[in-house]
């Protein structure tokens, strides 16, 4: 949805911080086309949040303020989560013998965004890209627990494919077990996707608690004693 008055005081805010000698009012104008009665307002409004200062040079040319500083220096430092579960989802592939995902949650899809093969595995199929939708299977649900309550509601409306003799079809069914996964970090699930083909994936989250992204170990289950899956 576009707001008009913030679209233009980011637009001019932008164009200051495009200009490493500053702008005056006369050059915002030029830059942004914005009115020059509106372009005073928002030149006032963010030297007042200290956004942005006027220089001593008349006419004044502004510059980003100390404002932005403060909210760089307090901005969470930003992850590349793919990258830095690599290596972790490459040890545990070694170790289990099987594929690993990292899979994280757009709208009412699940994306795989990492993947890492075993060598001592079957090679199940899958690829970065592949998104699957959040009624479907162990890490889809678990991202599914901890989204917005209107996410459930749109994933529920449906219609819910179903792929395998175990997928879950049923609004009801599935608003159950979302709410058994809010109490749990983890599932397991079998033949939901793909007829045969298991799934046990777990929460990753960030500093805060928030979950981030689910990761998720996928096997073929008749390969697998009762013992190997605990």
């Amino acid at each position: 949805m576009a707001i008009p008055a913030l679209e233009r005081g980011l637009t001019v805010l932008e164009c200051i911080g495009a200009s490493p000698l500053g702008a005056t009012a006369t050059e915002l104008i030029e830059a942004t086309r914005v009115p020059r009665a509106t372009l005073y307002r928002i030149v006032a409004v963010l030297a007042s949040r200290g956004l942005i200062t006027a220089g001593p040079t008349t006419p004044p040319r502004y510059v980003l303020g100390p404002a932005l500083v403060r909210l760089a220096r307090d901005a969470p430092p930003q992850v590349d989560l793919a990258s830095t579960a690599q290596p972790i989802m490459d040890a545990l592939a070694e170790s289990l013998g099987e594929t690993i995902k990292l899979v994280v949650r757009v709208d009412t899809e699940a994306l795989t965004i990492a993947i890492s093969h075993s060598g001592n595995n079957v090679p199940i199929l899958s690829k970065v890209g592949t998104r699957l939708p959040l009624h479907l299977g162990a890490s889809q649900r678990l991202l599914l627990s901890r989204a917005p309550p209107a996410i459930l509601d749109a994933v529920a409306k449906g219609p819910m494919e179903r792929r395998a003799s175990r997928t879950i079809t049923s609004p009801r069914v599935l608003r159950r077990e979302v709410k058994a996964l809010r109490e749990r970090t983890w599932t397991a699930t079998e033949s939901e996707g793909i007829e045969g083909l298991g799934a046990i994936a777990a929460l990753i989250h960030d500093a805060s608690g928030a979950a981030q992204a689910a990761l998720v170990a996928v096997y073929i289950r008749g390969r697998k004693t009762s013992r190997r899956l605990r």
